[in-house]
């Protein structure tokens, strides 16, 4: 074995990283390209705009702006950053929004690790090496880190400069250092310039501070003066900021309406004190209490480590600041990234406990307790491993939106608005920059409720050509109203969920079924089951849109072809070949037999010589390499469409 692995402590230390890598890297790309989680994209268009770059005006970035323009600017120095080289990287071609989302988050599990690594060594100071690596193994691990540790959002990097100003405190009451409360500091302005709330990241280095100079150490004036200046630097660069363009996102607003009634919230700080403890659990923390209780001298003072009684000062104020602006409900799910950095706390004192039950306990012989802080760790690690399989299990499905476009982009004809209910999470699905869609059609939306006695005709007047929804809007939806107006739809496809986890079952409508209805089969494969037809006034001009439906798998890419005659004349006057829906369906790809497959608007035009009269427009399928023509049951190798 090399030698740099010999110590112990190296050792752990690597395998932790490495577990906090391979949790981030099996589960960091969530639903990608399909972007499921909107601050993403919030970030995404305030660095567009603040690069002034020509897409973020076409994507309406300064919308954006608008209400996040003072937003912190380091986390979005770096987005900055990877727009810029993945711009510079792409010889000119479009770089796709889910792609820049990509390396951003890849950027946040670089955080995650690090957060991890701060983490594991100001426990290991504090508590030794078993408590170093029951921290480490938290941050690594545990689901709802490990769920929001790597979003494209400020949050990662404030877990990690909130953790390394921790470790920079603890570092200054080991070592007795100024210049590592100063470390401490930094990282702590850090924090803040990455998102204004983590402003108690300064309480562990300053205490640190204070508890220095009460003990005489010399360089405490120099210190002090230099702390002031960074301070004073630091704040006034963000006042001003703040003060010539102020945030008007909805948490500032929510903040400046009523801060002190949210702030006091009984319920909402109650919320965030139980989000706060999910990460390691309620079971696990009572269980590591008790058994520090049990090895509590019980005749004599215990005197509290000064970095222990910090991390406590540095927990208060997280509640009620991060109660200013959410409630997380009291679950471990999205919003808890609000109270992360509190959960940095909660591990340090978890892990650093258990560790000094067990150091006791050789001294003291207490195999109640030590059991105990076993039980605290198991109760832990159990559901945590069976959480993160999940976790990875819940990410490997691609998200029914994601299929959604994929199926739209290649067969749903570009003729019309999309319609979606307001506030569906299909709202957005062709918003390239809201979404992530990197299809090549470029589909138009509306949202809208639909109105009692609504009639699909009036829709189509106003270009609305299509409705979808899911199962969670037909939910919210369902109605006597609702139903007779998706009755009156025609349903052309519909998109199963591949897991729960990935959405809800979409369905997708056109306004209108088809204007006239054929039933005829061609080679007992597909079926021709109607199409709209309108003509000109001229009368020379036909235009046709063609409804397929398959009813066995086709055993060829088949082509279309309409060939327009005269009545009663077998001479062919005018033809079309192509696609028999959009160029990118192909009739082999077409294996659902319930999904309606619709041609664009096919338009031929009798020659100008012609002498007119009543047309024949015969259709059919056809293999293109061998020339072979799909017959009827009667045998014809076409369906004739008499035209006027």
């Amino acid at each position: 074995m090399p030698r740099f692995f010999r110590s112990q402590r190296i050792t752990l230390f690597v395998i932790i990283l490495v577990l906090s890598a391979l949790a981030r890297l099996l589960t960091f790309e969530r639903f990608l390209p399909f972007m499921d989680y909107p601050d993403e994209q919030n970030m995404y268009m305030l660095a567009l705009d603040r690069r002034a770059a020509p897409l973020g005006q076409e994507y309406g970035a300064s919308m954006v702006a608008d209400g996040l323009g003072s937003y912190p600017p380091l986390f979005v120095w770096g987005e900055m950053g990877i727009q810029s080289i993945l711009d510079s990287t792409s010889n000119g071609r479009w770089v796709a929004p889910a792609k820049v989302i990509y390396w951003v988050r890849m950027l946040s599990v670089c955080f995650g690790i690090l957060t991890t690594a701060f983490i594991f060594e100001t426990a290991r100071l504090m508590g030794g090496l078993r408590a170093g690596a029951l921290a480490g193994l938290v941050w690594a691990l545990a689901v709802p880190i490990v769920e929001f540790n790597s979003i494209a959002i400020p949050d990662p990097l404030v877990y990690m400069a909130c953790a390394a100003a921790l470790w920079g405190a603890a570092q200054a009451f080991y070592h007795q250092s100024f210049r590592w409360a100063a470390v401490g500091i930094l990282a702590a302005v850090a924090a803040i310039y990455a998102k204004y709330t983590p402003v108690y990241a300064l309480i562990p280095p300053l205490a640190a501070m204070i508890w220095l100079t009460l003990r005489r150490k010399p360089g405490a004036i120099r210190w002090w003066i230099a702390t002031a200046v960074i301070g004073i630097l630091s704040a006034g660069i963000l006042i001003y900021v703040l003060a010539s363009h102020p945030l008007n996102n909805n948490e500032a607003l929510s903040v400046g309406d009523k801060g002190a009634q949210l702030l006091f919230s009984a319920t909402r700080n109650w919320d965030n004190f139980q989000s706060m403890l999910a990460p390691v659990g309620v079971p696990a923390l009572l269980l590591a209490v008790i058994a520090v209780l049990l090895v509590v001298p019980l005749r004599k003072k215990v005197r509290l480590d000064p970095f222990i009684g910090t991390l406590i000062l540095y927990l208060l104020p997280i509640i009620p600041i991060s109660a200013l602006v959410n409630d997380t409900g009291g679950r471990a799910g999205a919003e808890i990234r609000h109270v992360m950095p509190g959960v940095i706390a909660i591990i340090l004192l978890w892990s650093i406990g258990i560790a000094w039950v067990a150091h006791r306990w050789r001294g003291r012989s207490r195999p109640i307790a030590w059991a105990i802080a076993i039980l605290s760790l198991m109760v832990w690690l159990v559901p945590t491993l069976a959480g993160d399989w999940n976790l990875v299990q819940r990410f490997q499905p691609p998200h029914v939106t994601y299929q959604l476009w994929m199926w739209s982009d290649e067969s749903l004809p570009n003729d019309g608005l999309i319609m979606t209910p307001p506030n569906s999470g299909l709202a957005f699905t062709w918003n390239r920059p809201w979404s992530g869609y990197d299809g090549v059609t470029n589909f138009q939306w509306w949202q809208e409720n639909i109105p009692a006695a609504a009639v699909p005709a009036d829709y189509v007047k106003r270009g609305i050509t299509y409705y979808t929804f899911n199962d969670s809007d037909r939910q919210k939806l369902d109605s006597p109203d609702f139903r007779a107006f998706v009755n009156q739809l025609q349903l052309i496809k519909t998109l199963p969920s591949p897991a729960p986890t990935a959405g809800t079952t979409i369905y997708v409508y056109r306004m209108m079924p088809p204007q006239y209805t054929s039933g005829v089969v061609l080679g007992d494969q597909i079926e021709l089951v109607g199409y709209d037809l309108a003509s000109a006034e001229s009368g020379r001009d036909f235009t046709l849109r063609l409804y397929w439906r398959v009813l066995h798998p086709p055993d060829s890419n088949y082509s279309v072809f309409m060939h327009l005659r005269r009545q009663g004349d077998p001479q062919v006057i005018a033809q079309y070949d192509g696609a028999p829906t959009t160029p990118r369906s192909l009739t082999l790809d077409w294996t659902d037999p319930d999904e309606l497959h619709l041609s664009s608007a096919l338009t031929i035009t009798a020659p100008d010589d012609d002498l007119g009269g009543s047309y024949v427009l015969r259709v059919g399928l056809y293999d293109f390499l061998s020339g072979v023509r799909l017959t009827t049951p009667e045998g014809q190798d076409g369906i004739d469409i008499p035209l006027n």
